[in-house]
């Protein structure tokens, strides 16, 4: 997981006050236009006795959320100046055609029960349906033996040539189930990813960002990045970590059940990264877009660690390493730290933490028994009976 600052400290532009507010966040990154989501509405009434320099029109007819950033963003500039900013405390004055005064933003409250319902009710029906697809599977009759060519097929010249769609059907016929279902989920991180550059807004509407009042946000969050490194240092974890976890005890390489894991902690560990802006102490992490599958990744990260306590994990660039259980308490304790601010890096610290914690959680208490194996049989003995 991820998150993107749209409100850094901004350049000296914001000192022209004429220039529009997306001339001004340019240079902000693509979720500036979160920002003009929000200049719906007619302007407000001029409330104050005092004047007020001009300000952009977009913010003139913006919702109290985004005349509160911009005038945080405008008041922490590098190199502004501070005073034309303020009330003048000077003799007052009418005020004039231009003049405006904000009025005092009110921070809206996070919003928690809703997330939370949604999210355990979509984790569950990813469970519950995907169990039903694994009964139907087990259900369906064994294949019949493959028929024997005819003569005048054994009889036909071999072609000295293989199209390179053969080769790669017989590739994809090769792979294990897990393999193949860590390629798809590969291949849907990818897909989603290049249509930042196809559909942008459609790209920019899958990021979560905890003030907006939608739920989906939670799942369409894993899959999108930031940018080419979040992209491929992902889809590296999802090579080197779904494959060993897929085929320990815990899932017995059976890809719906691996899938069920996967989506359902991408989607808990988004939750986890919305309710931890409720531990920030300013309105920042609450407009900030969070997306990317390191959330559900810490989940298997988790699980890893616990299928494999003795194995030996290291961090890029250091030439030590550590043992599982070591490594994944320290990964923990470094994002617990993050959450409740002891340091800001960009890091979605929340999802890291929660992905891990479901993962430790899910193989301590035996999910495959407790959980995915009960479900499995509650389809099974609905369908007997029923054609497939």
């Amino acid at each position: 997981m991820h998150t993107l600052r749209v409100l850094h400290p901004i350049s000296r532009s914001f000192s022209s006050s004429s220039q529009p507010l997306s001339a001004l966040l340019r240079h902000q990154g693509p979720y500036r236009r979160f920002l003009h989501l929000q200049t719906r509405g007619k302007p407000r009434q001029l409330q104050a006795q005092s004047p007020w320099l001009p300000v952009s029109e977009h913010v003139q007819h913006g919702s109290p959320l985004t005349r509160f950033a911009f005038y945080r963003a405008l008041q922490n500039s590098p190199g502004a100046n501070k005073s034309r900013y303020r009330r003048h405390t000077s003799s007052p004055s009418p005020p004039q055609q231009n003049d405006w005064v904000p009025p005092s933003p009110r921070i809206p409250k996070l919003r928690i029960a809703g997330p939370v319902a949604w999210a355990a009710i979509v984790s569950a029906g990813i469970f519950i349906s995907l169990a039903y697809l694994e009964a139907r599977e087990q259900l369906k009759p064994p294949p019949s033996e493959r028929r024997s060519p005819a003569l005048w097929e054994r009889s036909r010249p071999q072609q000295t040539f293989t199209p390179a769609t053969e080769v790669a059907q017989q590739w994809w016929r090769d792979q294990d189930a897990i393999s193949k279902t860590t390629i798809g989920i590969m291949g849907a991180n990818l897909t989603v990813h290049l249509t930042r550059f196809v559909v942008p807004e459609f790209w920019h509407s899958l990021w979560h960002i905890p003030m907006r009042p939608v739920n989906y946000s939670l799942f369409t969050s894993m899959f999108v990045h930031s940018g080419s490194f979040h992209l491929l240092f992902n889809l590296w974890a999802c090579n080197n970590f779904i494959p060993p976890v897929g085929a320990s005890r815990l899932f017995e390489g059976n890809p719906y059940h691996m899938l069920s894991f996967f989506l359902s902690t991408g989607v808990l560990s988004g939750l986890g990264q919305h309710l931890s802006t409720k531990l920030a102490r300013s309105l920042t992490p609450m407009v900030i877009p969070a997306g990317g599958a390191s959330g559900a990744l810490f989940g298997f990260l988790g699980a890893f660690c616990m299928q494999y306590p003795d194995a030996e994990l290291g961090i890029i660039l250091l030439p030590f390493r550590f043992d599982a259980q070591s490594f994944l308490g320290c990964v923990m304790l470094f994002d617990f730290l993050g959450m409740v601010g002891l340091y800001n890096l960009g890091l979605g610290h929340g999802a890291h933490l929660s992905g891990a914690l479901v993962g430790v959680g899910y193989s301590y208490f035996d999910g495959k028994n407790n959980i995915w194996k009960p479900l499995v049989d509650f389809w099974k003995r609905r369908l007997k009976g029923k054609p497939l």
